[in-house]
């Protein structure tokens, strides 16, 4: 055939065996039409041959009726068989003419017989490409449902591991508004801390003026009013020291956590995206694979009879479309 079965789709074969069907019942038409008359030639020339035999056998007797020696007889009989002779001659035309006719239905029956035979094996290869295209559509048809099921389950995947990362987004939300809370409370606590300490040391400074207030009648010597200014300098510094520390602690603490958390959905983040990254290039070779496969059952089929594809460019092929992803690496983490 002078299409190639990798330039066919399953429709143009079918319009094809259409085709070559129809054009095939035309033929067995002609060749029946042919047949009835080569069998009406057959019966005219048989006829003809009947015919003519007996219009032989009348000769004959009528010569024999010649040669008798009556003479009377002669003049009546020289009409009648010049009549006969025309029709003989006539009548042999006609079986030659006949006979002619006959021979060119018979070489053009053996012309259509071959034509018939030609397309016979024109269709029987037809049928077979056609199988073979079935089956390359049937394996291409279940290389897809497998694929199918291949991207419903990455979808799936990715719709969970999306699921996650919104469930650890409103974690990571609710971390920092229990953050915020913690903070307010932090700062009303200081706000209440502070307030105690200037309360406490008011309280004191009150017990030591009454202390004073109650030893004014015996006066204090210098040393001892110095002691008791820097008694409270130290409770005051001690208990300042104190809120600061306990300040910075909490900070620290919250700025530990709030980073843990960004670290932990960094993290997670990085591992959902490098999986999904992972299977669609596994997903992606799969494909190529498949479509390989393919072109290299469709050329093997057809390759009897055309030299298109051979087995070093299948390869030079599938090592170009492969070329670009065997260099590629990830140095770090993809950002986020």
């Amino acid at each position: 055939m002078e299409i190639s079965e990798e330039n066919m789709t399953q429709t143009e074969i079918l319009e094809k065996m259409t085709e070559l069907e129809y054009s095939l019942r035309q033929q067995r038409n002609l060749n029946a039409e042919m047949r009835h008359w080569l069998d009406i030639a057959d019966d005219d020339i048989a006829q003809l041959r009947s015919e003519n035999a007996a219009l032989k056998k009348k000769v004959k007797d009528q010569v024999k009726t010649i040669n008798l020696p009556e003479q009377g007889g002669t003049e009546p009989c020289q009409s009648p068989l010049a009549n006969d002779l025309d029709a003989k001659r006539k009548s042999e035309k006609h079986i030659q003419r006949l006979e002619k006719e006959s021979t060119k239905m018979k070489e053009q029956n053996k012309k259509l017989s071959a034509e018939l035979k030609g397309l016979k094996l024109e269709r029987e290869w037809d049928k077979i490409n056609l199988s073979k295209s079935k089956f390359v559509a049937q394996a291409f048809e279940q290389c897809m449902e497998e694929a199918r099921a291949g991207l419903l389950h990455m979808d799936e995947v990715i719709h969970q591991k999306n699921v996650k990362i919104k469930h650890l987004e409103e974690t990571v939300e609710e971390y920092s508004n229990m953050t915020k809370e913690l903070q307010l409370t932090n700062q009303e606590l200081r706000k209440q801390l502070e307030e105690a300490q200037d309360e406490a040391i008011f309280n004191a400074l009150n017990g030591r003026m009454e202390k004073e207030e109650g030893l004014l009648t015996s006066p204090l010597s210098f040393a001892e009013e110095m002691k008791l200014l820097a008694s409270s300098l130290e409770v005051e510094t001690s208990m300042s020291h104190y809120i600061c520390v306990r300040h910075r602690e909490t900070i620290d603490e919250e700025v530990m956590q709030h980073e843990s958390l960004e670290r932990d959905l960094q993290n997670r983040r990085c591992a959902g995206i490098l999986e999904t990254s992972l299977h669609r290039a596994v997903l992606f070779i799969f494909f190529i694979f498949i479509f390989t496969l393919l072109a290299f059952v469709a050329s093997a089929g057809d390759a009897r009879n055309y030299d298109l594809f051979s087995i070093e460019t299948l390869w030079n092929s599938a090592y170009l479309l492969l070329q670009p992803y065997w260099s590629v690496h990830y140095g770090a983490l993809p950002p986020v």
